[in-house]
C-alpha cells in the first residue's frame, strides 16, 4: 500500500500544472488518531501532517482537493484506501475484500476519522488557510 502511495506522491509532484491537487499520508495517520487522546505527541503529529511537515507528506492539505489515507483494519492483513476529499467534506473509501465482516470493522474506524479529523483540521488552520 505505500509503494501504491508513494507513487502517487511522486505522480503528484512531477505533474505540478495539473488543476487537481492531493497528496498522501503514510500508514502511521491512522495510529496517530487511535493513540492522539492518550498521548498529546501524537495530536502534534496529526497537526504536523496536516501542515505538510513530515516525511513522506507531499503537500499541506490546504493546497489539496484529497487525501489519499492507507488505513489496516484492525492489524489484519487487510488494507483500504480512504480519500479524504477536502472539498466535498466527506471520506470516500475503497475496499478490494469488500465483506460485511470487514464493512463493520471498516465502519467504525472510519466513523473514528471522520470524527476526530474536523478537530484537528480546525487546530491545525486549515480552514483559515483553504484556498478555494
Amino acid at each position: 500500500m505505500d509503494v501504491i502511495l508513494y507513487y502517487l506522491w511522486k505522480k503528484s509532484k512531477q505533474q505540478s500544472h495539473s488543476n487537481y491537487r492531493y497528496t498522501t499520508t503514510n500508514c502511521f495517520l491512522k495510529t496517530y488518531i487511535d493513540n492522539a487522546s492518550a498521548t498529546p505527541e501524537y495530536e502534534d503529529k496529526i497537526v504536523g501532517t496536516i501542515k505538510g511537515f513530515g516525511i513522506p507528506v507531499g503537500l499541506p492539505w490546504h493546497l489539496t482537493d484529497d487525501v489519499y489515507v492507507p488505513i489496516n483494519c484492525n492489524g489484519e492483513f487487510h488494507w483500504v484506501l480512504a480519500v479524504v476529499a477536502l472539498k466535498e467534506r466527506c471520506i470516500k473509501v475503497y475496499d478490494s475484500m469488500s465483506s460485511s465482516r470487514t464493512n463493520r470493522k471498516l465502519c467504525s474506524e472510519i466513523q473514528k476519522l471522520s470524527i476526530i479529523l474536523p478537530k484537528y483540521l480546525e487546530s491545525s488552520g486549515f480552514f483559515e488557510q483553504k484556498d478555494n
